[in-house]
């Protein structure tokens, strides 16, 4: 069993996560753990880990994303 232990999917569209996530499935990967660096994306971290199988999130906000 694979684990991708940091991946960003803030950067991407809902459909385009669900694309790259298949995909990984498709070679082996069965769970990811999505990080955040700043209070914006860590929100939509974790609303993607509540609804997709496998998908985990580590929420922290980067030092120098501070402010945002």
């Amino acid at each position: 069993m694979l684990i991708d232990t940091h991946i960003h999917l803030s950067y991407s569209s809902a459909t385009q996560m669900n694309h790259n996530l298949q995909a990984a499935r498709q070679v082996g990967a069965l769970a990811w753990v999505a990080v955040s660096n700043n209070a914006q994306n860590a929100r939509q971290i974790v609303e993607a880990a509540e609804g997709t199988d496998g998908l985990y999130c580590g929420v922290g906000v980067h030092p120098r994303q501070l402010d945002t």
